[in-house]
């Protein structure tokens, strides 16, 4: 899981920095479009916090939570597989 995290916040820091505007990853975060995920954080909604920023327009989240919840959710759909396929208890 540690290996995942690192890729997840290596590619996301290189690509957005400390902070990731949710409309680049929406997708990501499951939601089936950028307006369910901007309701999702206006109702305090989304499974990661969210942040604003001074003189900046949109919804950010920082990277290393992005980064945790994929990994966290890569995790938890590997698991049934293993579980299915005997691996796992």
């Amino acid at each position: 899981m540690q290996e995942q995290y690192e890729l997840f916040r290596r590619e996301l820091y290189d690509e957005f920095g400390p902070y990731v505007p949710l409309s680049r990853v929406w997708r990501k975060l499951s939601y089936p479009s950028l307006d369910a995920a901007r309701k999702a954080a206006s109702r305090g909604l989304l499974p990661i916090p969210c942040v604003s920023l001074p003189g900046r327009r949109g919804t950010f989240l920082l990277s290393l939570d992005v980064a945790a919840w994929l990994s966290d959710a890569v995790q938890r759909a590997e698991r049934p597989a293993l579980v299915k396929s005997g691996h796992l208890p």
